[in-house]
């Protein structure tokens, strides 16, 4: 039995550095891309100690562009201007590595609250293959991890609320103020991001604690303390009087209730299509929660269908609680960039697998015998009812393939060329000649997303970056 537990670890662990590694290894193609030359010139023009330019410009964009003060002070660094294309490849590997390694923390952390029938090693590498499998899968990168300005306002936070969380999980175990003390600070680093991920923290907070008192009768001062910072914060981000200069740009009404009823029809369409065959990730996802609750929580507490129907009306009303910033920001959810799918996709995989382990469990308390082979067989006829399952559109696999074939590396070489181009023409008003890629060619790194239009806004940026009048771009056929 050890040797077969072993060669599942290994085997769990192979496909867990094949999910995680080819997206960090693609961080090293990454390139500066429009907010990221954005403010550069006030950089360059500033006299005194740049920390505390970055803290003022911090409250600058608080009062007239939007309230994550977290992010605004980060995406006040220039990378590239610093550091250079170089630079920006390790800022990218290593705010990506940083959201792998606090994720990875937090599950870790999260395992040590539950004692198992089954090897807790096999547990904790099942737990961050799934999570990484379906979030790397069903999330466009680009955004989040080969954007600058992504990482600042995404990324960084979401690995902040995970530290949190996992430092908030071990206070409560040992006791200590210092662990609490790091909590609550991780909580005011993530509550001045995206206010959607503000939103996914104080709801997985309330949800902790309304869960205890509810179903245990019991208080959790640690959680009570870090929910109370987190919805101050968060309270602060929302009410920040840039948000409503911002969002006047895009309506000139703010439609608070209209808002909610687009929030509950989004999430109610994107959960009916997630849950079809066809979209298998989250069926997947389902299934190998359901099986850990099954196999791994036997000695939990008496699952109730009244614990399930909280989870799960819990989960839908935290889901449109999350999204609903976002939609009332743009006044639709007309407008859904992957930097917004990549919240609201994070949000169905944390609840939805405490509702999948629920129900795991409640089977299995229930008398419900599921032997290896049994799931061996649900499982196949599963993956056999899945359109367009298969090996090809494994998203990891998808990076390794088109790494092999180099459409990374001439992504990069191109959008560096282009950056060359812009900076080596004696010109004042640049004319850029680029051939766009065949329609073969695939990474998800984000381009510095110049348009044909010399009034676009990336454009005036750009050329302000490299004292230019206007830069205008004329796409062609490769003949």
């Amino acid at each position: 039995m050890k040797k077969k537990y072993n060669f599942a670890q290994i085997l769990l662990l192979f496909l867990f550095l094949t999910i995680v590694t080819p997206f960090l290894v693609g961080c090293f193609y990454g390139v500066p891309s429009a907010d990221d030359f954005w403010g550069v010139s006030d950089w360059k023009n500033y006299e005194g100690n740049h920390l505390i330019y970055m803290v003022e410009n911090s409250f600058k964009w608080y009062f007239s562009h939007q309230g994550t003060y977290f992010s605004c002070f980060l995406a006040t660094l220039p990378i590239y201007y610093l550091f250079g294309i170089t630079g920006v490849g390790f800022a990218y590997f290593l705010s990506s590595l940083f959201f792998v390694i606090s994720l990875v923390f937090l599950l870790y952390v999260f395992s040590s609250l539950f004692e198992y029938n089954k090897d807790k090693k096999i547990f904790i590498l099942c737990l961050n293959c799934i999570f990484f499998y379906y979030l790397l899968s069903t999330c466009p990168m680009d955004e989040i991890f080969y954007w600058w300005a992504g990482i600042c306002v995404y990324t960084l936070p979401c690995s902040f609320m995970f530290l949190c969380l996992s430092l908030l999980i071990l206070s409560e175990k040992k006791h200590s103020r210092i662990l609490l003390s790091g909590s609550v600070f991780s909580a005011f680093l993530a509550s001045g991001g995206a206010l959607n991920l503000a939103a996914l923290l104080c709801s997985i907070l309330l949800f902790v604690i309304l869960y205890n008192q509810l179903f245990h009768g019991c208080r959790i001062k640690n959680t009570f303390i870090v929910f109370s910072v987190a919805t101050l914060f968060s309270s602060i981000n929302s009410l920040a009087p840039g948000n409503f200069v911002r969002h006047a740009v895009y309506d000139s009404d703010i439609h608070y209730f209209k808002s909610v009823l687009i929030s509950f029809k989004r999430v109610f369409s994107v959960i009916f299509q997630e849950l079809h065959l066809y979209n298998h990730h989250l069926v997947l996802f389902i299934f190998f929660s359901v099986l850990i609750g099954y196999f791994f929580y036997r000695h939990f507490a008496v699952i109730s269908l009244r614990k399930i129907l909280f989870v799960f009306c819990y989960f839908l009303l935290a889901i449109v609680i999350i999204d609903y910033p976002f939609i009332l920001g743009y006044s639709s959810a007309n407008y859904v960039p992957s930097r917004f799918i990549f919240v609201e996709r994070l949000s169905i995989s944390i609840f939805i697998y405490f509702l999948s382990v629920h129900i795991g469990i409640l089977i299995y308390q229930k008398g419900g015998i599921l032997s290896f082979s049994k799931v061996i067989i649900i499982s196949l006829c599963m993956l056999s009812q899945m359109q367009d399952f298969g090996v090809r559109n494994f998203t990891s696999l998808k990076i390794i393939k088109h790494l092999y074939k180099h459409d990374y590396m001439n992504f990069y070489l191109k959008e560096n060329e282009i950056i060359e181009r812009i900076k080596m023409s004696k010109a004042d008003d640049v004319v850029l000649t680029i051939v766009p890629f065949d329609s073969n060619h695939w990474t998800n790194l984000k381009a510095i997303d110049l348009s044909s239009d010399k009034n676009y806004w990336v454009n005036n940026t750009v050329a302000r970056f490299f004292n230019k009048k206007s830069i205008s771009v004329q796409y062609t056929k490769d003949d």
